[in-house]
């Protein structure tokens, strides 16, 4: 039996170290233990692997160890929950982090702000240290005795713990490869913020246990001098792999060709690329992930390439949500109050209609309103219904079975419903959901169950929907392309976002955020910013951080109100005159009369279908009565679509959003019934 040896500074730290380790190598590694306060650690250590709490403790085991003996320092990260009492400290907190030692303090604050803590700024503090300024609050990794006494408010996050580096790097070394997935070490990383991102993590998390199988992926580990550690069985699959007669040979050897080999041998890691494998198309990726020191972490992810393709067919979907209620900047009173409205009734478990302009930040708000549930911890799924056609946005949702229809995937797939299970389902676009589906969706919120596509059983399934849409469902009620029974189920809260021009005291908050994140810091003259503010901003805030992007390539100090012409000019030459067209269209348009009823009557169809609730693709309006009774053929239609959206009438989408007027379309059409009715 492997044997494992622990080095740690007290007694405590040993038995938490030990308590961990025994959970996950009962049965298949001797675990034995050294600490200083009982003097055992200056005995002989003659474990096949050595595992130190600190550099303190490394400088004395090299000591005790046989020579060649391997010895692996602990990674150290925070507990879910010790992560969480941070982020709920309101937003521009001023805080120590308080620690034995400064050196343990800064590496501790180093570490938080590199898991993502934004809304703390953290002080180190260690005993007898200096502070400039008493802070009430303190943070404490299990160090509350170190808190100076004027502090009035300790925030405990608990001792560090083990990051799941660490123990991907044990089990490898060990050959113990199979126990990615025990129940202990999917349990452990369910209660850690894991320190290190990359594919370790993703592996040992996988869902269900399945490995990456999971999601269509195998994994090759190998070792820093290039041998294979171990490897799941689609990988084994791919490359045809027999048994364990790969384990300890060189990886290289998976690719038969030489120039094969160099190709991977200069592949930029975390980058895919294509091979051909056994006949086969795959996408390779590597990861080499430093550990400490000489020693690497290497791993190999390969899955096959059509089903990536696949994969990438799906816009707008995400598994985690990364914006929390700190993350939404603004000082308007009514942002405010719709952020407190969406706090209050963030734990609940109704379902949640969320209102507004493209541009205004409705999956943000989403984001957050699941980080403040109690499902924070398991999956957000987001889907845009207008991104997919009719017949894919069903299997998307429901999954579907094997040999449900022509091209289903072997063993069939599940829906988002199934991945969402047990956290949250965002469903943007919810006024673009085809009426048939509005129908199941129905029974889903009424039965908490689904039924795959081909399927002849139930899922249960505990999904909380939160839905969004800039459309008007009132009216599509009215219209009947929207179930009545379905908006009242979702509209169980409602929040509308406004519009940025609605709160334009946010503006000078939202370019400051932007200019931090492009990593630039020219400024706006005073006569530029209130042109901002008082800017109509038909795009939001996506549209203002586009402005801001724009100016962020000039490499110029200050950003004056006749600059902001170059980058307005085309907006407000795109605003029409009250009483008359823009030059460039006259001259496409008006030489005959015939030529501008046509582009109005395509123009109106347009608006018809919209205020129908129906999509206008080209094949649907080239079905309209209208338009078929004056001989506009398909090719007439496409050319005259074309030139619409050159010049900023429509905008064209390849998903079921089809067609769709923009404002100086909507104006044209008005101009145009002006202009014929005088001819």
């Amino acid at each position: 039996m492997k044997t494992l040896a622990i080095v740690a500074y007290s007694k405590a730290a040993l038995k938490d170290y030990w308590n961990l380790f025994d959970k996950i190598l009962k049965g298949y590694v001797d675990i034995k233990g050294y600490c200083m306060e009982d003097g055992s650690v200056y005995t002989d250590i003659c474990e096949d692997l050595v595992l130190v709490s600190s550099d303190d403790m490394f400088r004395i085991a090299r000591k005790q160890v046989l020579p060649g003996t391997r010895i692996v320092r602990a990674n150290l990260t925070i507990s879910r929950k010790g992560y969480e009492a941070i982020q709920a400290l309101p937003k521009g907190t001023r805080a120590l982090l308080v620690n034995v030692n400064m050196n343990l303090s800064l590496q501790c604050v180093e570490q938080l702000y590199h898991l993502g803590i934004q809304n703390v700024e953290l002080i180190p503090y260690a005993p007898y240290s200096e502070v400039r300024e008493k802070v009430e609050i303190a943070v404490s990794p299990g160090e509350r005795w170190s808190v100076p006494p004027y502090v009035k408010k300790i925030v405990e996050i608990g001792k560090r713990q083990i990051d799941i580096a660490t123990i991907v790097y044990i089990l490898l070394t060990l050959d113990l490869g199979f126990l990615f997935n025990s129940p202990a070490v999917r349990q452990y990383c369910r209660e850690i913020i894991p320190a290190n991102y990359g594919s370790t993590f993703q592996y040992v998390n996988s869902p269900d246990g399945k490995e990456e199988e999971a999601e269509g992926r195998g994994l090759i580990a190998f070792s820093g001098d290039g041998k294979i550690k171990t490897y799941n069985s689609l990988a084994k699959e791919i490359f045809g792999i027999q048994g364990e007669e790969m384990v300890g040979e060189e990886v290289l050897r998976l690719f038969p060709k030489e120039e094969m080999r160099q190709s991977v041998m200069n592949m930029k890691p975390g980058k895919k690329k294509r091979y051909s494998i056994q006949g086969k198309e795959v996408l390779i990726q590597l990861y080499l992930e430093r550990f400490q020191q000489d020693s690497v972490l290497n791993y190999m992810t390969v899955e096959y390439a059509q089903e990536i393709k696949t994969k990438r067919h799906v816009p707008g979907r995400g598994y985690t949500a990364k914006y929390w209620f700190p993350d939404i900047i603004t000082q308007s009173e009514r942002m405010k109050s719709l952020i407190s409205l969406a706090e209050k009734n963030a734990k609940s478990e109704s379902s949640i209609l969320i209102s507004g302009e493209s541009g205004t930040g409705k999956e943000l708000l989403a984001q957050a309103i699941h980080n403040a549930s109690s499902r924070k911890d398991r999956p957000f799924v987001g889907l845009n219904c207008a991104s997919l056609p009719e017949s894919l946005l069903e299997s998307e949702l429901f999954g579907y079975e094997e040999g449900a229809f022509t091209g289903a995937v072997r063993g069939g797939k599940r829906g988002l419903f199934e991945q969402a299970d047990t956290g949250t389902l965002f469903l943007d676009e919810i006024g673009e959901m085809p009426i048939h589906l509005q129908t199941r969706l129905l029974r889903v919120l009424q039965e908490r169950e689904i039924m795959r596509i081909g399927g002849d059983c139930v899922v249960d399934v505990d999904v909380r929907i939160i839905a969004a849409t800039n459309r008007n469902l009132r009216q599509q009620l009215e219209q009947g392309t929207f179930r009545r029974d379905l908006y009242y189920r979702l509209n169980v809260i409602p929040l509308k976002l406004p519009a940025l021009r609605e709160r334009p005291e946010d503006i000078p908050l939202l370019i400051e955020n932007f200019k931090r994140q492009l990593g630039c810091s020219y400024q706006f003259s005073p006569e530029a910013l209130k042109f901002l503010q008082a800017t109509c901003w038909e795009g939001n805030i996506r549209e203002l951080r586009n402005c801001v992007e724009y100016f962020a390539n000039w490499n110029q100090e200050k950003i004056t109100r006749k600059d902001l012409d170059s980058l307005f000019e085309q907006e407000e030459a795109a605003a029409l005159p009250k009483n008359a067209l823009p030059e460039a269209f006259l001259t496409y348009i008006l030489h005959t009369k015939q030529e501008a009823s046509l582009s109005l009557l395509v123009l109106e169809q347009i608006r018809l279908r919209t205020e129908r609730g129906q999509t206008a693709g080209r094949r649907s309006l080239g079905e309209e009565p209208a338009l078929k009774e004056v001989g506009c053929t398909e090719a007439k239609l496409r050319g005259i679509l074309r030139e619409l959206e050159q010049f900023g009438m429509l905008e064209m989408s390849r998903g079921r959003g089809g067609t769709v007027l923009t404002p100086r379309g909507r104006e044209t059409a008005e101009m145009l019934k002006g202009y014929l009715e005088t001819q």
